[in-house]
């Protein structure tokens, strides 16, 4: 047999069949979904957490950012003193520059995070108990024992969050026995005040002591609880 027969006797190669063309016969029937529920998704990975910058970002961040002086009628940072003044350097001053300012934007960077997630933080908090400790105001029940307290949070005008009383439990019991001070205190002045065998001059005398004493030794309250000194009134 000649090699033309040959050929002719072997079955043509089908075009039709290849990559993503399965022959008919492996074919999936029409209107048959193998693979109902689709495919799956692309796992997202999460945000990692910003860290508390460190001791040398914090360092830095002061040393920078600190005002030096006025240029062009506007106050000036050592930041941006450094980065007019870089290409006015010699070379090694120059690299040495720019390694300082790579750190420093690195740090400003991370503590604009850190920051950024207080104040996500501080406000749900806010929106998630401030209504709750206003209820229980409300109806004269006792407040959650939860820190900080929704109105010890303070944000301030550039977008910090400051801290007005304590975070912690520890810190909270703490409060307490100030607080328990200071109402002794208050009640002492009420008795010096109502002592009616003592004359007026001695009983100023005692109040003043007291009242020294208790703004010398009294640590800083919250400014929810804070309250004025009983004044002296001596009762004839």
């Amino acid at each position: 047999m000649s090699k033309r027969e040959d050929d002719k006797s072997k079955p043509a190669k089908r075009s039709d069949v290849g990559h993503c063309k399965p022959p008919k016969e492996h074919q999936w029937p029409k209107g048959h979904c193998p693979n109902p529920n689709g495919r799956r998704g692309k796992k997202m990975k999460p945000d990692p957490t910003p860290n508390l910058p460190t001791e040398l970002e914090q360092a830095l961040l002061r040393y920078f950012m600190a005002p030096m002086g006025t240029a062009d009628t506007a106050e000036t940072s050592r930041f941006h003193h450094q980065l007019r003044t870089m290409h006015l350097s010699s070379k090694e001053k120059s690299e040495y520059g720019k390694l300082l300012l790579t750190l420093t934007l690195e740090a400003s960077k991370n503590q604009a995070q850190w920051r950024a997630l207080v104040l996500r933080e501080a406000l749900a908090h806010k929106e998630e108990w401030g209504a709750k400790f206003a209820m229980a105001r409300k109806l004269g029940s006792k407040e959650p024992a939860v820190y900080p307290h929704p109105d010890d949070i303070i944000i301030n005008h550039d977008l910090t969050v400051t801290f007005d009383g304590p975070i912690l439990a520890d810190e909270a019991r703490q409060l307490d026995l100030i607080l328990e001070q200071r109402d002794l205190a208050f009640s002492v002045v009420q008795e010096v005040n109502g002592r009616a065998d003592l004359d007026v001059e001695s009983r100023r005398e005692m109040w003043g002591a007291i009242r020294r004493r208790y703004y010398r030794y009294s640590p800083r309250r919250p400014k929810r609880l804070k309250m004025p000194f009983p004044k002296f009134e001596p009762c004839a």
